[in-house]
């Protein structure tokens, strides 16, 4: 059987790669800035986290990220309409055959953006995964910790001896969609500066009513683990911290949280990026088996 001149023909892959090339790789860039600033909380992600804890009392990185990748899609997917109704007021008009073949250039080319977003999100599940199991040992004796080198002493079990808290309570939600278990945080080491104290380690207490440690406090210390949004919120109050500080975490459990949180929410990404691009693809197929069935 011929194929008759309305049949869609397969778009070449190189209108695909001109079709996605820019739009493609600026929301790639957004994205991967945007996990990087979200990150650190740095830059527009900390203006905006700030924005969040201001209005909704709490701030949801994952979904920042995800809207400010979703501002460019939406813009182009608005320049494309606005194209063709351009076209359509000056006349322009178009076969179903042209407007088949288009339709599918844009699904192959939408599957190709999806199956890339799929292919960061486990590569950023990969690393949090890489993170997890290289966690310090939860099983080992606790050693007595030597805050004159904090900064190089090894992770893992430690007890404090003789300190106590030396400035304010903080608390820090690490949950998904705003659900999950509160951080509690303390910090019990300063170290002088010429510009003064500065809080270089931090403690997890239980809760507000328990913001003072014990007399043997043990937990598993771990290096350069403060999250930034407390070290934002400590610095927004006057009192200095060090952009390395260490926490001591009551147990493995909640040593492990946050990196598990990262690797669930980026699995949980590339799951959704998978999804819409088998349902692109679906979509590619039946157009092609109506064709088929039209020829």
């Amino acid at each position: 059987m011929e194929a008759s001149p309305e049949q869609t023909e397969r778009p070449p892959t190189s209108q695909i790669a001109r079709l996605i090339a820019g739009p493609g790789l600026f929301i790639a860039i957004v994205a991967l800035v945007g996990i990087w600033l979200g990150w650190n909380y740095v830059g527009l992600m900390h203006w905006l986290g700030e924005l969040e804890f201001h209005l909704f009392d709490r701030w949801h990185p994952a979904i920042t990220v995800l809207s400010l990748a979703a501002i460019p899609a939406l813009i182009w997917r608005a320049v494309v309409w606005w194209r063709r109704r351009k076209r359509a007021r000056s006349g322009e008009t178009e076969t179903p055959a042209m407007i088949r073949a288009r339709t599918l250039l844009y699904l192959r080319a939408l599957q190709l953006v999806l199956l890339a977003a799929a292919g960061v999100a486990l590569a950023l599940a990969l690393a949090a995964f890489i993170q997890f199991i290289s966690l310090p040992d939860a099983n080992e004796p606790p050693r007595a910790l030597n805050i004159e080198r904090i900064d190089t002493f090894k992770e893992g079990p430690v007890q404090l001896e003789g300190l106590r808290t030396i400035g304010p309570l903080s608390r820090y939600e690490e949950g998904i969609f705003g659900i999950g278990p509160d951080y509690w945080f303390v910090p019990v080491v300063s170290r002088r500066t010429p510009l003064g104290p500065e809080y270089t380690l931090f403690a997890e207490v239980d809760g507000r009513r328990d913001a003072l440690l014990t007399t043997n406090h043990t937990g598993i210390l771990r290096h350069d683990a403060l999250p930034r949004e407390l070290i934002v919120l400590y610095r927004s109050n006057g009192m200095r911290v060090s952009d390395t500080a260490s926490v001591v975490y009551r147990d493995a459990r909640s040593m492990q949280r946050g990196t598990l949180f990262f690797l669930f929410e980026t699995l949980l990404a590339a799951v959704i990026a998978l999804i819409f691009a088998a349902f692109a693809r679906h979509r590619i197929r039946r157009l092609r088996r109506n064709d088929r069935t039209d020829g």
